[in-house]
């Protein structure tokens, strides 16, 4: 039997629905023609733009990704590190002329991010750390099973004796809903859970560190904002990933993956990418994986997964 692993994005796609965590996760299906999606591809590269501030490599100066005659961006100049890994990870911009995510916007994100924390207040412990965690789940049926909660922190940081996992957040709105989403957020727990046995210290904290999209980028478009955890907590997140593990033993048993429709077919307010595989009779649904879908594994290990 393959690896038994969860992550973060496993669970929240078996909780949104266990079919779309058959077909992604046990069938590693992914449609062929997927649309570029920029919220994703944007955030990236601005993770990736941070990865090499955080390591301390932002401003060596390198050969711009896009460099060709004519460059009008770098002019044939050398850039920062740190705008060249944003620029190898985003280097066209949207096709829709109402797409707020584009190159240029990016790197003024950067800038004006450099100047709202010219001063970081904690220390960089580790940058871009990951982590492996064993569980297990006792089950009557087939008794213990173990596995393991995997991960990466974007950073793990000290400050005034704390220390706390921080993870880059790319929005595009700040407010309640935005804020109040990490309490909640088994995400975070996770990277405590994992930054508590990285360091050897307790960790019952940790940081978004948001970054707000829009058209106006200054300083009010980045803010840092912390998220605690108590004990009890901790034990019902563990208690939910064991049993997002255990349900998982028993539908691949029975082969058996409940549709948590209507409502996940619309999540994130576009149509799922495996609604044509759900509508479709069995024979026809064997067809449309075999010409729509193509098989790609999710592997997180890989720094560099999807």
């Amino acid at each position: 039997m393959d690896e038994f692993w969860l992550d973060n994005s496993k669970v929240e796609t078996f909780h949104l629905c266990p079919q779309k965590y058959e077909y992604r996760f046990e069938e590693h299906l992914v449609p062929i023609d997927r649309k570029r999606e920029s919220a994703l591809m944007f955030g990236g590269a601005i993770h990736k733009a941070l990865e090499m501030l955080y390591r301390g490599t932002a401003f060596k100066e390198v050969k711009c990704p896009l460099c060709t005659e004519g460059c009008f961006r770098c002019k044939g100049n050398p850039v920062s590190n740190m705008a060249a890994a944003f620029l190898s990870s985003y280097q066209d911009d949207p096709e829709d002329p109402r797409e707020i995510r584009t190159v240029d916007r990016g790197l003024e994100i950067l800038a004006n991010y450099l100047g709202k924390w010219r001063r970081e207040p904690f220390k960089v412990l580790y940058v871009e750390e990951p982590f492996e965690m064993p569980m297990s789940n006792y089950i009557p049926e087939y008794g213990n099973i173990h596995f393991l909660y995997i991960g990466r922190m974007d950073l793990v940081a000290e400050q005034d004796g704390m220390t706390f996992p921080v993870d880059h957040k790319t929005t595009t709105r700040f407010g309640m809903v935005f804020d109040t989403s990490f309490k909640l957020s088994g995400q975070f727990t996770g990277y405590m859970r994992a930054a508590e046995r990285k360091t050897g210290r307790q960790v019952f904290t940790a940081l978004a560190n948001a970054i707000r999209v829009t058209t106006k980028i200054d300083d009010s478009s980045f803010a840092r904002i912390f998220t605690q955890r108590i004990p009890e907590e901790f034990e019902r997140w563990e208690a939910n990933v064991a049993d997002v593990a255990r349900s998982i033993v028993e539908m691949r048993a029975f082969n058996t993956w409940p549709m948590h429709a209507p409502f996940a077919c619309g999540a994130y307010n576009r149509v799922c990418e495996y609604y044509p595989l759900c509508i479709a009779s069995a024979q026809v649904r064997e067809q449309l994986k075999q010409s729509a879908y193509e098989v790609k594994p999710w592997e997180p290990r890989k720094v560099d997964d999807e």
